[in-house]
């Protein structure tokens, strides 16, 4: 897909937002058009089909992770100020809009469209792996032991703070909202500490 219009990135959220809150099987044009305000065709000038719509999610997913990525990559204090602000800043994003972190549980939305649901694996696979690097990058600069294994210490991370999104999604409903920057700034700093 090429850049997305405006009324497709309104479109594309207000599916995030439907299936966050109802499932993907819930997620109908005529739904979409009651959601933005506009009709079943107007959805229909602007996607061909509801996969069209799933096509434009995992695009914008992508394009989130790319550029959360990028940035932590400008962190050049050190590998472990990177890995920190990646999180941060998915943490943030998921803050600013909350049904964005069901891009943490794929298998929910996709897991009838093998083709979208291995795109977004190897999305998650290739991520993991630059984590791994960062976490080796760290090993050799001694902040984090060498005994350590790099995949292990990667799925730690990953795993952790897919637990902590997964808790906060479920803790929505409180009243005043947990914030997930804080539990995840815990975490991070908690689990580097055993990495050292």
């Amino acid at each position: 897909m090429n850049e997305q219009t405006d009324r497709q990135t309104e479109i594309i959220s207000a599916a995030f937002t439907l299936i966050a809150n109802q499932g993907v099987q819930k997620l109908t044009i005529k739904k979409l058009g009651q959601a933005i305000g506009v009709s079943e065709p107007a959805i229909y000038r602007h996607f061909a089909s509801k996969r069209d719509i799933l096509v434009g999610i995992v695009e914008r997913l992508i394009a989130i992770k790319n550029e959360t990525w990028q940035r932590a990559q400008a962190e050049k204090e050190s590998p472990l100020a990177a890995l920190q602000l990646f999180f941060t800043l998915q943490s943030q994003r998921f803050e600013e809009f909350p049904p964005l972190a069901i891009m943490l549980f794929p298998e929910d939305i996709f897991r009838n469209d093998p083709e979208l649901l291995s795109r977004i694996h190897l999305v998650m696979k290739s991520t993991t792996q630059d984590i791994e690097a960062l976490i080796r990058e760290a090993q050799k600069q001694g902040h984090i032991r060498s005994t350590i294994d790099a995949q292990t210490a990667s799925l730690l991370v990953t795993g952790g703070f897919r637990l902590v999104v997964s808790g906060w999604r479920s803790e929505q409903r409180i009243q005043p909202p947990v914030r997930l920057l804080k539990q995840v700034e815990l975490f991070l700093h908690n689990t580097i500490e055993i990495l050292k």
